[in-house]
């Protein structure tokens, strides 16, 4: 047990996830982070939104790259500023940079790689186990094919754990996270409600918020001067997050430092909630 305050760096980390629809501007709004503080763990196809910023981006292929990236960070050594000297490569020597941020786009991405992982490397060692052995001794795999449409609830139960496992092991290393991830509608089939939510199978969708401290929905263009939502593309409107839960967008600030819409820029929401108690966190 570590005993420490409230005051703890440790206990002043953002954890951020922020859902909405394709193309809502989830990618853009990454760009309004620091560069040199920032690194981006990218599963989407492409960052086209960021292509005139110079962030370092570690490109994730497979659940093996994420857990690769998640002993990296939990091997970093934390330097007096704040950030993490994060190393990769064999062996993990290769300095990489020195990061206070650690910005995944998207967890929808992280969601479908473990359902491939699942079907693809799970499956295929239980079929090479139930195979036909043959005379010398090798197995002759099970000519099966596994397709989404066929797993049961017991692999959507070992997703789940998975899922919720790394997202959890992420949050808890030494630096601030921040997530995207796409928005659906959802029907609680016992209330009734129709609500926004992140989009994940089932429980992942209403179970994942409780791992951030901050759940962003990413709203439409806004005047500036008004508030009022808008259409089009002028100076004068800008892109919103909705922070609070209304019952119809899933929704949380869990520090009560937020207006109910943000303007959609990651140093305006540190400094409000992080203050200028420590200079090295509002700077981010």
């Amino acid at each position: 047990m570590k005993i420490t305050n409230t005051g703890d760096r440790g206990l002043s980390l953002i954890r951020a996830l922020v859902h909405g629809d394709s193309g809502a501007g989830k990618t853009t709004s990454l760009g309004t982070l620091p560069e040199k503080d920032t690194v981006i763990v990218a599963l989407e196809r492409s960052l086209l939104p960021l292509n005139d910023r110079n962030y370092k981006v570690l490109q994730v292929e497979s659940v093996a790259d994420l857990r690769e990236i998640l002993v990296a960070l939990r091997k970093a050594t934390v330097n007096p500023d704040g950030s993490v000297s994060l190393m990769m490569g064999k062996d993990y020597v290769d300095h990489v940079g020195d990061f206070k941020i650690v910005a995944f786009d998207s967890l929808s991405e992280i969601y479908v790689m473990f359902v491939k992982h699942l079907i693809e490397v799970d499956r295929r060692a239980m079929l090479e186990k139930r195979g036909t052995e043959n005379k010398d001794g090798t197995i002759t795999p099970k000519e099966l094919k596994i397709y989404e449409e066929m797993l049961q609830p017991e692999d959507y139960g070992l997703i789940y754990s998975r899922v919720m496992g790394l997202i959890s092991a992420f949050n808890h290393l030494p630096i601030h996270t921040i997530f995207t991830c796409l928005t659906a509608w959802k029907d609680d089939k016992r209330t009734g409600i129709t609500m926004k939510v992140p989009s994940l199978h089932n429980k992942l969708s209403s179970d994942i918020p409780a791992l951030f401290d901050l759940v962003f929905h990413m709203e439409g263009y806004v005047d500036q001067s008004t508030g009022q939502p808008v259409l089009g593309d002028d100076k004068k409107q800008v892109r919103v997050w909705r922070t609070f839960n209304d019952g119809v967008f899933l929704c949380k600030d869990s520090t009560g430092k937020l207006d109910q819409f943000e303007i959609a820029h990651w140093p305006t929401i540190f400094k409000k909630i992080l203050g200028n108690k420590k200079k090295e966190q509002a700077d981010v």
